[in-house]
């Protein structure tokens, strides 16, 4: 994945399009950690293969034949993105400090949550080696997901 640092967003969009390699975009988006208006984030990007989780709400019926995945950080491979995609209605967070500590002694190279973090401050220590990106990053939540949402699958793409 070195060989993209630096190019710009938009023509390596171009340019997977062009090759109709898969890309994608994800609307709302904006960086949590490095802090914002900070030098580090001015510079802050996402480079690396996916690793993703989704979670439904824990209320939603989970068929009993199939066990709980393993938790998506635990799973977390050097240079991947853990990508979230959360349960939308659900009021929790899905990252915060000790997953992102997990993160960080995995080396693994960010995260992308489609939904809440919390947090923040503990995020903030690992700015400089685990950029975060959140689609919620205006709205956090102190709470965790256990009794509001569940992972349901985890896998790398």
């Amino acid at each position: 994945m070195e060989f993209i640092r630096g190019i710009p967003s938009c023509d390596l969009a171009d340019a997977l399009q062009r090759l109709a390699l898969k890309s994608t975009f994800v609307s709302g988006a904006h960086f949590v950690s490095p802090q914002p208006f900070s030098l580090r984030y001015q510079s802050a990007y996402l480079i690396g293969r996916a690793h993703t989780a989704q979670y439904a709400l824990a209320s939603d019926a989970t068929p009993s034949s199939q066990p709980p995945p393993p938790n998506p950080v635990d799973t977390l491979e050097k240079g991947q993105i853990l990508v979230v995609s959360g349960a939308s209605t659900a009021p929790n967070a899905y990252f915060g400090g000790l997953l992102c500590a997990r993160a960080v002694a995995l080396k693994a190279a960010g995260a992308l949550i489609d939904g809440r973090v919390r947090d923040r401050r503990e995020l903030w220590d690992y700015q400089d080696a685990f950029p975060i990106v959140s689609t919620r990053a205006d709205d956090a939540s102190v709470l965790g997901a256990a009794g509001f949402a569940k992972c349901v699958a985890v896998g790398s793409t």
